[in-house]
């Protein structure tokens, strides 16, 4: 399973959240996940991080935010 990629200021979970199967979100067109700073997609084309719009850490210093659209 691809694990999203965090920034020095987002911190581990507790209880297993994270580890939830991307299979039961199969039914589905889109999924918007949330709390990760980083923009990014996660695994299936159909699901993605939305990301931060602003920069909470020195490690997000060099990334590029975005707004990603879904009609």
């Amino acid at each position: 399973s691809q694990k999203p990629e965090t920034s020095d200021s987002e911190l581990a979970s507790v209880g297993g959240l994270d580890e939830v199967d991307s299979s039961i979100f199969d039914q589905f067109d889109y999924v918007a996940l949330g709390h990760i700073h980083k923009s990014q997609p996660l695994g299936k084309k159909n699901m993605r991080y939305a990301g931060s719009l602003l920069k909470y850490s020195f490690s997000e210093a060099h990334q590029h935010k975005s707004i990603t659209f879904v009609d």
